[in-house]
């Protein structure tokens, strides 16, 4: 097993232990990913800032957030009518029961 795999599988362990902690965890680290690529994309913008040592930093974490969210979010309107402001919220509801007794399995929150 490689050092990746490793690091993947102690994640797994304490989110199987400790799910609501570790949900909440994935949440604050996607939203500061997020928030450096918006910062990024400000100097772009409004600065036109292009050669900064930090935005192929950006947009590497960030670029594979946005696509699988946009695919979830995609998905779930084309094929189910659930609208994005939906499944936010059922997100932030299932992060907050996660680890509880009337929490879905975590397999489920893939659904």
């Amino acid at each position: 097993m490689g050092p990746g795999e490793r690091l993947a599988l102690k994640r797994m362990e304490r989110l199987i232990r400790h799910p609501r902690d570790e949900l909440a965890s994935v949440q604050r680290n996607v939203c500061e990913s997020l928030r450096r690529l918006y910062r990024q994309r400000n100097l772009v913008v409004h600065g036109g800032q292009t050669t900064g040592r930090t935005l192929a930093a950006s947009l590497r974490a960030a670029a594979p957030l946005v696509g699988a969210g946009l695919d979830r979010v995609t998905h779930a309107y084309l094929v189910d009518d659930v609208h994005p402001l939906a499944i936010a919220a059922r997100a932030h509801m299932e992060i907050q029961r996660a680890g509880t007794s009337d929490a879905p399995r975590l397999t489920r929150l893939l659904d």
